[in-house]
């Protein structure tokens, strides 16, 4: 039965759906309930920015939209960024009833699940009665959505004093505040008063968490294991009790736990990603790469895309082609491993230079195989690619990807990523023994050592030729050499602030008049990669005065 007392009309309402009747007939059932401010969106990507600019009170949303974002990842993204709090109403809607689809939509928890077709009437009852309930529970889901978790955990004091019919959402809300106020043990007790009321799943996950953060590993896996027993649809239970088993040194078990809730449900990211590592971890490439190819595909449209699932899928596919029997396979496996790292390298091409230089190894690596050639050429390019990256880039995570190429035999490419990393720090001593660590044993030891003397001599040899002739004030000789320096490392900042003191020095004493134009061009590419603090930014602003003060 319609609802005539509904009225919308002081609501913002976002209805989602990628074929425009649907969209349409919702809004005017919406607008049969008094409802004014109806915006549409026909995919994810709309959907999201609308949400940003606007705070909706009630989002309707188709969960199949096409080959992008879908309603399930809309939901995940809200939350994750707080554009679809604990007071707006989200209501799923579709046509589809797949156990995927249902199983990774509850995973978010929707305020609805609605399936198509659907009348007026269904709708406003089911809208009336998630209003009625989100007006009890506002000023308490208000002051969650703004994490003031104390002032929440007050809110639902007061509500609980009215015994409305609506105390389990209180209490949920009230344990939820302590969650967030890290009172682990005060949770722990309110979620243990909702299970014994009602055999509520989220009651009982909620438990189980709350221990698992005091540190009860055991516990809390047996809270895990029993709620799975009861509902082994609730799939969050299964990833709740991998992290137990991990942190109980049972990784065998966690991982079968989360293939278990994979089957249940393989549309959450987190899970596959966890997935992947672990079985990694265990030596099971063959469903660490089924998990990384998922967390990839999944990744493309979801708040939670890391870019190292394409590292790890491209590594995994390298992996796999050099178990492959036949050439053909092994071919297949290593350019399919080319086109992930090619969609990396075009997603995060302005950022990331480390992970840049990364995606350049592994496709140096890949290239050199499927061409069955000389890899030079590609140990050139790689090398190339790191000469053009900032001094200031991360250094960490390269010796990190130096290490796997070695371990994985391929010490030729990991002798050029060492060297394209000594290039950067070059009197780092401790990062040369850190890296030497790394061939040892591997056959490579002298390479090692060349590649060493040769990135000290290149950073050295100019460097230092031009540094003698400036302390002599032999400005124009000076020069000479530190434009032979940038010639192999133009981005090198030690190299470049030599240049322009050189070259400001120069024009103080009176000559050099038309190098003004070249100093300042060493201050911008210093600009680019100096960091924000530290002798060298200091070095940096007195040049830039000292080169404004001959304007």
């Amino acid at each position: 039965m319609f609802d005539h007392n509904l009225n919308l009309s002081e609501k913002k309402i976002l209805v989602i759906d990628d074929f425009a009747e649907f969209r349409f007939a919702v809004r005017k059932m919406l607008e049969q309930m008094k409802g004014k401010h109806i915006d549409m969106a026909a995919n994810g990507e709309r959907a999201v920015e609308l949400m940003q600019s606007t705070r909706y009170d009630i989002v309707l949303s188709d969960y199949n939209l096409g080959e992008a974002k879908d309603g399930q990842q809309i939901l995940e993204e809200g939350r994750v960024k707080g554009f679809v709090g604990h007071s707006t109403i989200f209501v799923l809607v579709t046509a589809e009833n797949t156990t995927d689809m249902v199983y990774g939509a509850l995973e978010y928890s929707p305020d609805a699940y609605l399936t198509k077709p659907f009348t007026r009437d269904f709708l406003s009852q089911r809208l009336s009665k998630l209003l009625a309930k989100k007006r009890f529970l506002q000023p308490a889901e208000r002051a969650l959505d703004a994490r003031k978790y104390q002032q929440a955990d007050k809110e639902t004091d007061a509500l609980l004093a009215k015994k409305s019919k609506y105390g389990v959402d209180v209490l949920r809300i009230k344990a939820m505040a302590l969650m967030g106020l890290k009172n682990y043990a005060k949770a722990g007790q309110v979620y243990s008063l909702i299970a014994s009321q009602k055999k509520m799943p989220w009651a009982i996950l909620g438990l189980g968490r709350a221990k698992f953060h005091q540190g009860q590993y055991q516990e809390a896996a047996d809270t895990f294991r029993s709620l799975i027993q009861a509902n082994a649809a609730f799939v969050e239970a299964y990833d709740w009790l991998a992290k137990c088993l991990v942190e109980l040194r049972q990784p065998s078990d966690a991982l079968a736990t989360l293939k278990s809730a994979i089957e249940r449900s393989p549309k959450a990211i987190l899970r596959q990603q966890q997935a992947a590592r672990l079985a990694l971890s265990l030596d099971e490439t063959e469903f660490a790469e089924k998990c990384a190819r998922m967390a990839v595909r999944l990744g493309r449209y979801s708040v939670f895309q890391d870019k190292e699932d394409y590292t790890l899928h491209a590594k995994l596919l390298l992996e796999k082609g050099k178990r492959a029997d036949a050439n053909t396979q092994a071919k297949r496996s290593w350019n399919e491993a080319l086109g992930v790292l090619k969609e990396a390298r075009e997603k995060y091409r302005d950022r990331f230079p480390d992970f840049l230089v990364r995606i350049a190894a592994l496709e140096g690596v890949l290239q050199a195989k499927v061409s069955a050639s000389n890899p030079a050429e590609a140990m050139k390019k790689l090398r190339k690619v790191i000469d053009q990256m900032p001094d200031t880039m991360p250094l960490r995570p390269m010796c990190d990807t130096t290490r796997e190429l070695v371990a994985g035999g391929e010490e030729e490419f990991g002798l050029v990523l060492a060297g394209g990393i000594l290039s950067k720090k070059p009197d780092d001593d401790a990062l040369i023994e850190e890296l030497k660590a790394i061939f040892e044993g591997s056959g490579f030891e002298e390479h090692f050592e060349q590649v060493v003397s040769e990135e000290k001599v290149k950073f050295n040899q100019d460097n230092r030729s031009g540094m003698m002739c400036y302390e002599k004030g032999q400005y124009q000789e000076a020069s000479a050499y530190f434009e032979k320096a940038l010639k192999e490392l133009p981005s090198n900042v030690a190299i470049n602030l030599n240049y322009a003191q050189c070259l400001i020095a120069w024009m103080e004493k009176g000559g050099g008049k038309d190098n003004k134009a070249r100093a300042k061009q060493c201050l911008a590419e210093i600009a680019k990669h100096v960091e924000d603090n530290g002798a060298r930014k200091e070095r940096f602003d007195n040049l830039d005065q000292r080169l404004q003060a001959l304007e």
